[in-house]
């Protein structure tokens, strides 16, 4: 069949089809790249199946966009990137020094290019080099200098120097990067500009200690940011159920159901949090697995049902705790459901549960008796 004769009886909406389709053959797309239609052309340019050879050959198309396709497509040749590095349309370099496919040397090259899009677009690549890196940091242009501190491959040598930057905005760059080591982040922390203090409470990479150091910011947003990253914190030491217990009075209701919801949340904070005013955050003291025994008893008595029922879950609460749930006529059809999925459950309650009207919960109740049976069984 001669697709390329086929193709020219085609409409220009049935070609566009074609070439948008991800299931069109590289025998179609080829045929495609020499349509007299530019926007044909662009299309099989970004098709993501058209050969590597069809793409070496649109890159000499008369239309920059098409050129640029070219240089944005994930199956361009290396070679074919270097020769669109001269191509007269910056658009087009731009996108060479995007690509991931462009090798050191072009890389090197578009470097040093005139145009500072240019090389913002070399120093946003993942494939630069420490030398590149290196070079760029050092650009006259803060743009430049900001892609490179933006970038998650750069050098800690490079994110070293960035870090003094004169300009606040490659210093931003640098404190929000999520590769920036912990000791730059500790001086960044320091930093006149609140922006930048803000980038670092925000970092996962920023030590404890520092964090601490943010949390009393003379700056509202970046002492609200430290202490919700700390309310969060996974660290589990003297220090922080000391912070944690400080935390837990906090005017912020967000951060106090951070408190709520971290597991190394000391008990008498979380005693403290039970008579909380927001209903989340006493929802998230019935669900945190350090809640004792007491707590979970006065919280049994929410007013709110999403607590009560969080009550229910929670494996600390006591049995006959859930069986007062288990049988209130005020309970909810959830409750009841959470009680029949909790440990703790007395096997009583569950044999109640089987005759429970509602079908998820009656289903649920067997479900777990049937479990505890073959567990027992098993341990005889």
């Amino acid at each position: 069949m001669n697709v390329t004769m086929d193709l020219n009886k085609l409409s220009y909406e049935t070609k566009r089809a074609l070439a948008k389709d991800e299931q069109t053959s590289s025998e179609f797309l080829a045929a495609l790249a020499t349509d007299s239609d530019p926007r044909i052309r662009i299309l099989v340019a970004w098709h993501s199946s058209t050969p590597s050879e069809v793409l070496d050959a649109l890159a000499n198309d008369g239309d920059s966009v098409v050129r640029r396709a070219v240089a944005e497509n994930g199956n361009t040749f290396a070679k074919t990137l270097a020769k669109l590095a001269n191509d007269i349309d910056e658009d087009v370099r731009i996108a060479v020094g995007e690509n991931k496919n462009t090798k050191e040397e072009t890389l090197a090259m578009l470097a040093k290019d005139e145009k500072g899009w240019i090389r913002e677009a070399v120093a946003s690549n993942p494939n630069t080099s420490v030398e590149i890196f290196e070079l760029l940091a050092e650009d006259t242009d803060k743009l430049v200098r900001g892609a490179v501190a933006r970038n998650k491959n750069a050098p800690e040598k490079v994110f070293f120097k960035l870090a003094k930057d004169d300009e606040w905005r490659v210093r931003y760059a640098v404190a929000w990067n999520e590769n920036t080591p912990a000791e730059i982040l500790t001086v960044l922390a320091q930093d006149k500009e609140t922006n930048i203090r803000y980038a670092v409470a925000k970092n996962l990479n920023t030590p404890y200690n520092t964090l601490v150091m943010l949390s009393k910011d003379k700056k509202l947003m970046v002492r609200r940011a430290a202490n919700t990253v700390l309310a969060e914190s996974k660290v589990k030491s003297d220090t922080s159920a000391e912070i944690l217990a400080a935390l837990a009075k906090d005017t912020d209701p967000r951060i106090r159901e951070s408190v709520a919801r971290n597991e190394n949340t000391p008990a008498e904070a979380l005693a403290e949090l039970a008579s909380d005013e927001n209903w989340i955050v006493r929802m998230f003291v019935a669900r945190n697995p350090n809640t004792t025994k007491e707590t979970l008893i006065q919280l049994a008595s929410d007013e709110d049902w999403d607590v009560r029922c969080d009550v229910a879950d929670n494996p600390n609460t006591p049995p006959c705790i859930l069986a007062r749930l288990a049988l209130d006529e005020d309970s909810s059809v959830d409750i009841r459901y959470a009680i029949t999925n909790n440990k703790s459950t007395p096997t009583e309650i569950l044999s109640e549960l089987t005759k429970d009207e509602d079908l998820k919960v009656s289903e649920s109740a067997n479900e777990a008796l049937k479990e505890r049976l073959s567990k027992n069984k098993s341990n005889i």
